[in-house]
């Protein structure tokens, strides 16, 4: 398929094979295998406009490659953890004089027989108070602080 700029809206109206075309065309190479159509679709239209608009930044594309070569700390983006837990970890918290357990599921986070999708609703619902909940359970580390020239010589 010779047409490099199709109106956006007519890409829904074309044939999977004409998609794989365009695909092909965009980014070099065959998609992925069990790529779904309304995918190809998506990253077809956004190689178009990105190619007519411009792409993504110089320094989006740094931070995404810092993101694909494990330093997530480019610009200022810091990760949640610093790696993600196994499933099966276990957590445990003592907040005033009582011990808490977390355990790491495959879909969550499990306390008290709940699922939680992350650690700050359980931290919220131990304390009552909005929490980080990485940094209620431990989980972040703090930046060490320098320490303070004032007052030294040289």
């Amino acid at each position: 398929m010779a047409q490099s700029h199709l109106d956006l809206n007519s890409l829904q109206t074309l044939s999977t094979k004409q998609v794989l075309e365009l695909w092909k065309d965009a980014v070099g190479s065959p998609p992925p295998r069990s790529t779904s159509r309304e995918f190809l679709v998506a990253m077809v239209a956004w190689h178009q406009q990105a190619t007519l608009y411009g792409g993504l930044s110089h320094q989006t594309q740094r931070a995404l490659k810092g993101f694909q070569k494990g330093r997530a700390g480019m610009m200022g983006v810091r990760p949640t953890m610093a790696s993600p837990l196994p499933v099966g970890t276990v957590l445990l918290k003592t907040y005033q004089g009582t011990r808490y357990t977390v355990t790491v599921q495959a879909e969550g986070f499990d306390f008290e027989g709940t699922v939680y999708g992350n650690l700050s609703g359980i931290a919220r619902r131990i304390t009552g108070t909005r929490w980080n909940g990485p940094a209620f359970f431990g989980l972040r580390t703090r930046p060490k602080k320098q320490p303070d020239q004032k007052g030294q010589d040289g």
